[in-house]
């Protein structure tokens, strides 16, 4: 665990230094769900891997996705200042080492058609939009079943590299979902792709009768495209020690702490979107 202790603190900074910006609230939430994922981050990988996500659905249509984590965070770091007053900075540490560690960084924003996805990667922040009837292209079936007390009807598409299979509602006729996934007639409900390395799956949805706001904050990115992103991805991570050395921290960076933080991440070898060359 010590080996790992500066690079998790340069991540605790970062997150902080996210939190301190100025946020924009972008709508007022409506509909709150939530989604477990079960997923394989490496190929040699026999059991899974879970995480919560929450889709916030907004009045206006807009919506905001990312890891429950993320959000939990965002909101327990706007007291950091009230904290560090009162506790001093090691109780500010504390606080810090309490708060959940998320495993996806990323946030999703979706409004009238477009999607705009938010990332970081070694602490360089990039954005990318893509036109959603353009991303999801969408085959209806006419195959049914309940989910969750829920009728739903089947829908496929290849997203990124990957084939999936969809099960929507009509009993929520909100054009919404999990990830990126949206474009269909109704709430998706359960979504996977076909080798069953990433699971979504509703867990709880609840309306809101109080004001909850949709927030991101205001802060300085690169903005690249979809399959620029995903190059760049790719290439940190095989690229791993010079990724971390080129961070704002690399040069306290010990050797020992690289080998092991090389080997943590020669691991995760089976991103959810695949790169394709052909498509630049």
């Amino acid at each position: 665990m010590r080996a790992f202790v500066i690079i998790s603190l340069f991540l605790l900074q970062t997150q902080l230094l996210f939190s301190q910006q100025r946020k924009i609230v972008l709508d007022s939430a409506e509909i709150e769900c939530y989604y477990d994922l079960n997923f394989k981050e490496s190929t040699l990988d026999s059991n899974y891997k879970e995480s919560v996500f929450v889709l916030l659905i907004g009045k206006n249509q807009i919506s905001k996705f990312t890891e429950h984590a993320n959000e939990i965070r965002d909101s327990a770091l706007d007291t950091f200042g009230i904290i560090t007053k009162e506790q001093g900075m090691q109780g500010a540490l504390n606080f810090l080492a309490s708060l959940p560690r998320s495993k996806f960084k990323y946030s999703i924003f979706k409004s009238n058609g477009d999607l705009e996805f938010n990332d970081r990667l070694f602490g360089v922040n990039y954005i990318y939009h893509e036109k959603v009837e353009n991303a999801m292209q969408w085959e209806l079936h006419s195959d049914k079943k309940i989910i969750a007390n829920y009728r739903c009807q089947k829908a496929t598409v290849n997203y990124a590299g990957r084939d999936y299979e969809a099960w929507f509602t009509m009993d929520v006729p909100i054009s919404e979902g999990p990830y990126k996934f949206t474009g269909l007639p109704g709430l998706v409900i359960e979504v996977y792709d076909t080798n069953r390395d990433y699971h979504f799956m509703l867990t709880y949805l609840q309306k809101y009768e109080h004001y909850k706001p949709i927030t991101k904050p205001r802060i300085s990115a690169s903005e690249v495209t979809h399959q620029k992103f995903l190059k760049i991805r790719d290439k940190a991570f095989k690229n791993i020690r010079i990724s971390i050395q080129n961070s704002p921290v690399g040069a306290s960076i010990t050797e020992d702490v690289l080998m092991r933080y090389e080997k943590k991440m020669a691991r995760k070898d089976n991103p959810m979107e695949i790169y394709n060359e052909k498509a630049n």
